[in-house]
């Protein structure tokens, strides 16, 4: 944002800002009229940081509408506002284990102090919240990986970034070192001062900008240079080249959305908040998807095989389904409200049987979390997975991509009858 937008906003004039998802309004600026939110975003707790930017002044009051794009958008942010209508924020669950950013603060403490000595490294960061479940077997263990992949060097009992290191995080001026977070999740791609487009930040990073081809656009581009200041890619016309890759990280709601979600396919009424056209849509949404709400753990034959409809949220569905298929042999899928069976999976006996064998055996469980977890993360969600062991990378995933009591209680449930 500019200076003369910022100052603009501060003087409270006519004016509108435009914010990514990302932004989420999070500048300086608490004294908005209203906000316009395109979709919806995941958790309450989003919901209200967002619409909290406005009605601070006497008189107002807080407000946002949702612009809805579709209809699954339509029925998100109708759970959202009813879980929000209930009290409902999401709690906040302190993290104990957190190895990958104990990483980040051993990598960083190497380049604070050109070099930390080894036996004082702990003593810098052991008492911090986020690291007071990591035994002493486990630190050694990460400096060990770290030492062996050149993450790390020791040179006179000192640590600092090995070549690997400098390889991974010393790039752009050691700028991936210095945030936990990771830059641009995207560039805009430029072709002079035409902005054609954009591409993943990563793809830009692991192929190099000046080694890159792509499609975009109906042509092909050949990369020139990357501005990552500005988040921009520069290009220039090329003859032919490849679609570029596209990664990242699943998109789960939670068990308590989903059930909203729910809730609202199975109520008859419209809320007070929703207009006309909300209202309208919303019959149409409940006329066509009833019985998705309402089957209750039943398998549904559906044009492409079968569903179980569990409205418990991505981070149950997907261990879920990695556990089933590796029961029934053939690839089941998910996403935040059903498991999908399709092909040789859609066998209702087989799959009857699998499920009561998860009942029976207690499971998903730890092990099989640890497992499938790597096949469920399509994409790496920290940019120190790096610098795990493997146990310690698959623990980390498994803490943000799993629920484990949710996916056990369904699985009971559902064998139950």
């Amino acid at each position: 944002m500019s200076r003369g937008s910022e100052a603009a906003f501060a003087e409270r004039q006519n004016c509108v800002i435009v914010a990514t998802s990302s932004l989420e309004l999070g500048i300086d600026i608490g004294d908005l009229d209203h906000v316009l939110q395109i979709d919806a975003p995941r958790t309450v707790a989003s919901f209200l940081q967002r619409m909290g930017r406005t009605g601070r002044r006497k008189g107002t009051t807080s407000n946002c509408t949702f612009l809805a794009t579709d209809d699954d958008a339509l029925l998100q942010a109708a759970a959202l506002v009813r879980m929000y209508r209930n009290g409902f924020v999401e709690s906040v669950v302190p993290v104990t284990r957190a190895f990958h950013i104990l990483a980040h603060q051993l990598l960083a403490l190497g380049q604070q102090e050109q070099g930390i000595p080894l036996a004082d490294w702990w003593a810098w960061v052991g008492q911090a919240a986020p690291f007071k479940g990591i035994t002493a077997d486990e630190r050694a263990a990460l400096l060990q990986h770290m030492r062996e992949e050149e993450i790390i060097a020791e040179d006179g009992g000192r640590l600092s970034l090995g070549p690997q290191g400098e390889k991974l995080y010393g790039g752009k001026n050691f700028l991936p070192l210095y945030s936990v977070f990771d830059t641009a999740d995207s560039l805009d791609v430029c072709w002079g001062q035409r902005i054609i487009g954009n591409i993943e930040a990563t793809y830009v990073e692991q192929q190099g900008a000046g080694d890159l081809t792509f499609s975009l656009g109906a042509r092909a581009w050949r990369g020139l240079y990357a501005d990552w200041q500005k988040h921009r890619l520069y290009v220039e016309p090329a003859t032919q080249a490849n679609a570029p890759s596209w990664r990242g990280s699943p998109a789960f709601l939670s068990r308590e959305l989903c059930g909203a979600m729910r809730e609202v396919l199975l109520d008859v009424d419209a809320a007070p908040e929703w207009s006309k056209r909300a209202q309208n849509q919303m019959e149409a949404v409940r006329k066509t998807r009833l019985h998705q709400a309402d089957s209750d753990g039943q398998l549904l034959h559906e044009t492409d095989g079968l569903s179980l409809w569990t409205f418990t949220g991505g981070r149950a569905n997907h261990v879920v389904a990695k556990v089933l298929q590796g029961l029934i042999g053939e690839k089941v899928t998910a996403d935040n409200l059903r498991i999908r069976f399709k092909g040789g999976a859609a066998d209702v006996e087989k799959i009857q049987v699998a499920m009561a064998l998860l009942a029976e055996e207690h499971r998903p469980n730890r092990e099989d979390a640890l497992r499938v977890v790597g096949e469920i993360a399509k994409s790496k969600l920290s940019k120190f997975q790096p610098c795990l062991p493997p146990e310690q990378e698959a623990e980390v995933l498994v803490g943000r991509l799993v629920e484990l009591g949710v996916a056990g209680e369904y699985v009971r449930r559902l064998a139950a009858g």
